[in-house]
């Protein structure tokens, strides 16, 4: 199969491809390896929404791929939804795309403009149509993602995504993957695994090691089982 894996960092790709076979380097960051019977491109695009559309889109554009994994670390809005915890993201949108003014905040759907946007991005949520059809993936529970430009560790804004849009985690490049992917028509899945709670500063309430460590063994356990 060829895969197409996505991260936004080296602090989260490092451990993904430790045990792959280095084939070739392409241009940025961007690298082809062998794991198993499979063909996997690694592309690290940078974080955030507009580096992740631009790296993956040039990607999907010049290779044909079987499938495109984003693998990476989020926050947790949900207590039951632990650092550690991996996830299947099944769903993502822009919370922060809209207007807002004296009355409160309004998604650019809920305003009446004309957004020229693809078929995917039509409604306020992305929906994976692979998401529990991957196998390797299918037993992790799925979840809700978020995509923000702003981290905000006062817990002030997050409270407002949550209460308007019941998200589960908040990811940076999430959704922008997803549009990529269904604008391309090419099947993928979002792995998240857990690496905080949103809104918390305290050292305790963080825990990267484990989120890189368990994502890392989910995304290379997947991959073992996938077909040629």
């Amino acid at each position: 199969m060829r895969i197409l894996l996505v991260t936004a960092t080296w602090l989260e790709a490092k451990p993904l491809i430790a045990d792959f076979h280095f084939l070739r380097k392409y241009t940025g960051n961007n690298y082809s390896f062998r794991f198993g019977e499979h063909r996997v491109d690694v592309l690290v695009t940078g974080m955030g929404m507009v580096a992740t559309a631009f790296g993956i889109g040039k990607a999907l554009q010049n290779t044909q791929y079987n499938l495109a994994i984003n693998a990476g670390i989020c926050g947790s809005f949900r207590q039951e939804l632990k650092p550690g915890t991996v996830l299947n993201i099944h769903e993502e949108f822009f919370p922060e795309f809209g207007m807002n003014d004296d009355a409160g905040f309004k998604f650019i759907q809920d305003l009446g403009f004309d957004t020229s946007l693809p078929p995917p991005c039509k409604n306020i949520i992305l929906a994976n149509p692979h998401h529990n059809q991957v196998i390797g993936f299918k037993g992790l529970t799925a979840a809700r993602g978020g995509t923000v430009n702003l981290v905000d560790l006062s817990g002030k804004r997050t409270l407002t995504y949550f209460s308007d849009t019941e998200a589960d985690v908040e990811t940076q490049e999430g959704g922008a993957f997803f549009f990529s992917c269904l604008s391309s028509e090419v099947p993928f899945i979002e792995i998240r695994a857990v690496s905080n709670y949103v809104g918390l500063r305290e050292n305790d309430a963080w825990d990267i090691e484990s989120a890189i460590q368990n994502l890392t063994i989910t995304v290379h356990a997947a991959l073992n089982v996938l077909p040629r």
